[in-house]
């Protein structure tokens, strides 16, 4: 068996999220990807994904959501100065008519809760995940793919 993954996951160690309104300790964790690599390897065979581009992100996943998560932090900071992660606080309604352009409004429209935070290497760490699912849907297709030609061939 093989399972796809990306080391760049690692560019994503969020710090804290707020729970009840208390920052407490964030479970996505660089501890936390070496622990489920590890035990991943101890049963699969592990593969660095491939980059398949953002076309096939973009075919599943609004523009304006991609590009928050690819430059919101660079927004962030450009607007607040130095900072080390930006979580959304305000929460915008849905609205295809209407889309905030500032980094708040921003956040709260694209993001569901507190725990969504951006950082300096989130964008790689989510373009990595996405390159891993694509690549695990790769196979999966071709395995299909070759059971079903075998079956034919019975």
């Amino acid at each position: 068996m093989r399972a796809f993954h990306s080391s760049a996951a690692i560019d994503h160690d969020p710090s804290t999220f707020l729970r009840y309104g208390k920052p407490i300790p964030h479970p996505e964790s660089i501890a936390r990807y070496e622990i489920l690599i590890g035990a991943t390897a101890s049963v699969a065979d592990l593969v660095e994904t491939p980059d398949h581009g953002i076309a096939p992100i973009l075919d599943v996943h609004a523009a304006d959501y991609v590009d928050l998560l690819q430059s919101g932090f660079a927004q962030a900071v450009a607007s607040q100065g130095l900072i080390e992660e930006v979580m959304p606080t305000q929460f915008a309604p849905w609205s295809p008519h209407r889309r905030p352009v500032g980094i708040a409004g921003r956040l709260g429209y694209h993001m569901t809760d507190t725990s969504t935070i951006l950082r300096e290497g989130s964008w790689r760490a989510v373009y990595g995940a996405a390159q891993a699912a694509i690549a695990g849907a790769d196979a999966l297709a071709a395995f299909l793919r070759g059971f079903e030609e075998a079956a034919r061939l019975k």
